[in-house]
């Protein structure tokens, strides 16, 4: 590989259902605003909602290896006390 080729940006990783670049995390940090209700909230953006369809895609195949790739320092997915006992079961 020349130093040419190291200094190019790699190609950004996107999610496999939407598209969505799995490094990008700007709709998290989007200003809060007032919704109906009085309260503040972060704004739901199409951004948003692809971000997290990939994110809760992902935890059925426990599939991490695209948001670790992608820049994400770590990933975790926490599992419900029954769900993990009949999986360690075999009850799957």
């Amino acid at each position: 590989m020349d130093e040419m080729e190291m200094q190019a940006d790699p190609q950004p990783i996107t999610g496999r259902r939407t598209g969505w670049v799995l490094g990008d995390v700007s709709p998290l940090a989007e200003p809060w605003r007032r919704d109906a209700f009085g309260m503040e909230r972060p704004p739901l953006s199409a951004g948003l909602l692809r971000l997290s369809l990939e994110m809760c895609a992902s935890t059925y195949g426990l599939d991490t290896e695209p948001w670790l790739l992608s820049g994400w320092q770590d990933a975790a997915v926490e599992m419900d006390d029954d769900l993990m006992e009949k999986y360690l079961e075999g009850e799957h």
